[in-house]
């Protein structure tokens, strides 16, 4: 019973971070319709914690208007973090948020923000995940759309460029 109990813990972490989902999962689709000009959205106007990004993120149409899945976050040493996967282009997107107290951080999140930092990646049980820190550390993003099509390229790079600017 000892080793079943870490081994299960263990699979429920895997599946939270891989971001996966059954084929009969309904996915929210995001569109080009109706995005709002980039200057139109004010920064200033949102609160510098997750909630705020999140919030700043669906109201420049990057994000579907729903409630985040909360993640392990502390698996990585982060206090919070939120999931979204929704479609945009045909195309299954993840997209996870993770908001890290730079005052307090722990060894796995030193390691974790130190590997992002380095390599653009980290690791966690034995798995390695791209991602993205924002300009000012606080903020890791895990974004995954595999769609060779341009209009998604350059969705993930400015949804890359909202996100790494937020709160700078």
């Amino acid at each position: 019973m000892k080793k079943i109990l870490p081994i299960i813990l263990c699979a429920a972490i895997v599946f939270s971070v891989s971001g996966c989902v059954s084929s009969g999962t309904q996915l929210t689709a995001l569109s080009t319709d109706n995005i709002p000009k980039a200057d139109s959205v004010k920064v200033k106007d949102y609160d510098d914690n997750l909630d705020g990004l999140e919030k700043y993120l669906k109201k420049r149409a990057f994000l579907p208007d729903m409630d985040g899945t909360e993640m392990s976050y502390g698996m990585i040493g982060a206090k919070a973090g939120h999931r979204y996967m929704f479609t945009f282009n045909n195309s299954q997107v993840t997209a996870e948020f993770y908001e890290y107290d730079l005052k307090n951080l722990n060894d796995e999140a030193k390691k974790t923000i130190e590997s992002v930092k380095k390599d653009g990646k980290f690791e966690l049980l034995g798995m390695t995940t791209e991602a993205t820190l924002s300009d000012n550390g606080k903020y890791l993003m895990v974004y995954t759309d595999n769609s060779g099509e341009e209009l998604n390229k350059t969705r993930k790079s400015d949804v890359l460029k909202a996100f790494k600017e937020y709160k700078k």
